[in-house]
């Protein structure tokens, strides 16, 4: 079984995140483990590709079937106006979909990248002081979905003991 971790990113955190929306405060960024293959990776990408806000990319993705936990994430980015946040995938099977960049919105702008080395900018972009790289070597938090929120929800039980 290999890796395979879709995230969002942003430096913009001011309202309070959800304790059970799973999330990890690294450096100077936030970042939050979605629920979504490459399948459903590649069908956000590709229906989004139009969209030059992110309230145009939220009312887009709204009409998409996401399971719970990653509707509850875009539930919050809503109802939390972030306008400046990218959201990543890795994965042995991903194939860039045709027509489209990748996610990464910047004051609510979308910013044109390319997919080449796309981590890679999104987190420059953004300004993370967390490297790509250094997110992916975490097997022990960002090796799939499920990982992450059993790390998650380890931590918060070691902390509220």
């Amino acid at each position: 079984m290999g890796q395979e971790i879709c995230y969002i990113i942003t430096t913009q955190i001011e309202n309070a995140i959800p304790i059970d929306v799973v999330h990890f405060k690294e450096k100077n960024c936030v970042i939050i483990p979605l629920l979504m293959g490459h399948s459903e990776y590649e069908t956000m990408v590709s229906v989004t590709s139009d969209a030059l806000t992110v309230e145009e990319f939220m009312n887009t993705i709204i009409h998409y079937t996401h399971e719970y936990p990653t509707k509850k994430v875009f539930d919050f980015i809503s109802k939390a106006e972030l306008k400046t946040f990218g959201i990543a995938y890795y994965g042995q099977h991903f194939i860039v979909p045709e027509d489209s960049v990748p996610i990464l919105f910047i004051d609510n702008k979308k910013t044109e990248i390319h997919w080449e080395n796309f981590m890679n900018e999104i987190h420059q972009k953004l300004g993370s002081e967390l490297k790509y790289y250094e997110l992916l070597k975490d097997e022990e938090k960002y090796r799939d979905f499920y990982i992450a929120e059993t790390y998650y929800f380890r931590q918060l039980e070691k902390n509220y003991r």
